[in-house]
């Protein structure tokens, strides 16, 4: 890894760390949102996928799961090479950071997954607006299957 990458992945770092310690205290949030700012900025919109696994603490092919499954959004370089979006990559490996604190080691994005779940306002209200009424629906019985029926056969 060239010198450039890794002082990215190290000021990636320092801002997880500034936010993590930022959420303990609003005071002590004040002060560090314009120095998290500053070196937020500091860093490319987006990261490589080696980059982004580094920070997040996940393996490559841990990374390349979660965005075939449309967990992670990619963005495409003019290389045509995939990248992950700088906020991405650092609020998953803040959230994940914290898992693995409190001893979680498996099915990370799970845990990820239900921790916005149960406190991310944001979350809570765009997961409502998509599947709101799709689970309104199943709830009432209003949904048929999509399912081929049981006389359904070759010669069809």
């Amino acid at each position: 890894m060239s010198s450039i990458p890794a002082k990215n992945v190290r000021k990636a770092r320092s801002i997880i760390a500034l936010r993590r310690t930022a959420r303990r205290d609003s005071v002590v949030r004040a002060e560090l949102d314009p120095v998290i700012a500053e070196l937020r900025e500091d860093l490319d919109e987006t990261m490589s996928k080696t980059q982004a696994a580094e920070l997040i603490g996940i393996s490559v092919p841990t990374l390349d799961k979660w965005v075939g499954r449309r967990i992670v959004p990619v963005r495409k370089a003019p290389s045509g090479r995939p990248r992950i979006p700088r906020d991405t990559a650092l609020d998953l490996a803040e959230r994940i950071g914290d898992l693995k604190d409190r001893g979680q080691k498996r099915n990370l994005i799970v845990g990820v997954v239900d921790t916005l779940q149960r406190e991310d306002a944001t979350y809570q209200r765009e997961f409502h607006e998509r599947y709101g009424p799709g689970l309104a629906a199943l709830a009432e019985g209003d949904l048929v299957s999509a399912a081929p029926p049981e006389s359904f056969g070759t010669e069809d």
